[in-house]
């Protein structure tokens, strides 16, 4: 995943401060349905988007969404102030060879990648008589 831009700071100079917030308030949105990482790719991506441009994500959910939670997801990011269509892949269903993989890979501009909890270690201790 080298073509990845991992930091958001980097990707919002080439971005208009409105689309900045946008996508700030998506992930926002995304976070709170498990979705542990979210990257924008396509004409946003590559600013080339045009006035009828969708924003395309693909995102990673830390677990299976029901459907119920995909409309809801759907529904919050259409009460956004955008007149933009909302285009969201689900990246664990899709194949690593794939157009759209490769197409995230290499031109993606990460909006976060919430880490794995580190598994904690504790020293046991065992007390009393042998």
């Amino acid at each position: 995943m080298l073509g990845i831009i991992t930091d958001m700071r980097i990707a919002v100079r080439h971005m208009s401060c409105s689309m900045a917030k946008l996508l700030e308030s998506a992930s926002e949105i995304l976070k709170r349905y498990g979705v542990r990482r979210a990257v924008l790719f396509g004409s946003q991506a590559a600013g080339k988007a045009k006035s009828g441009s969708d924003i395309d994500l693909a995102i990673w959910p830390s677990r299976a969404l029901s459907a119920s939670e995909w409309f809801d997801i759907q529904d919050e990011l259409d009460d956004l102030p955008t007149l933009r269509t909302w285009d969201l892949v689900d990246m664990t269903r899709v194949r690593s060879d794939s157009l759209i993989a490769n197409e995230v890979a290499r031109h993606g501009i990460e909006l976060y990648r919430e880490t794995e909890p580190a598994i904690k270690t504790e020293r046991l201790t065992v007390s009393g008589k042998r």
